[in-house]
């Protein structure tokens, strides 16, 4: 049975922010660059801080993929700005089954975006997504 068959995707909501925040701020510290140059703790409430400010922007739009029954499942979920990918995050269960794919074409779906240009946040797995994008932290840290 084809993956999409057993999803549904929507908008971020307000109650999805702690999973959010908890999810980007583990699997950033895991799979980042450059977080583990810092103690933990400095990361951790460093990077809070920005996540939650960035994620009250008006600029800042989350999509979330959820089992098709119960759209209070988060499966994976991506964050983005025009043209520039924040973060795309899938729950290991459910990797490598292309919902980071779905992710990314229902964002350009949705939108005039026919591409993200930019990404901000190097980890081990953005050179899996294959994207002709340039990394850019700056386009997150700036707009706080």
């Amino acid at each position: 049975m084809e993956i999409e068959s057993l999803i549904i995707g929507r908008m971020g909501r307000s109650a999805d922010i702690p999973f959010i925040t908890n999810s980007w701020l583990n699997s950033y510290w895991d799979n980042g660059d450059w977080p583990k140059m810092m103690e933990k703790t400095v990361f951790m409430e460093g990077e809070h801080r920005m996540i939650h400010k960035f994620l009250k922007l008006s600029s800042s739009k989350v999509f979330v993929c959820c089992k098709y029954d119960d759209d209070d499942q988060i499966l994976g979920y991506i964050v983005y700005s025009p043209h520039v990918l924040h973060w795309l995050y899938v729950k290991s269960p459910f990797r490598q089954q292309r919902i980071a794919r779905w992710l990314l074409g229902q964002v350009f779906s949705q939108s005039s975006m026919t591409q993200l240009e930019f990404y901000t946040h190097r980890t081990k797995f953005i050179d899996w997504l294959k994207l002709s994008s340039t990394y850019n932290p700056y386009l997150f840290y700036n707009l706080l």
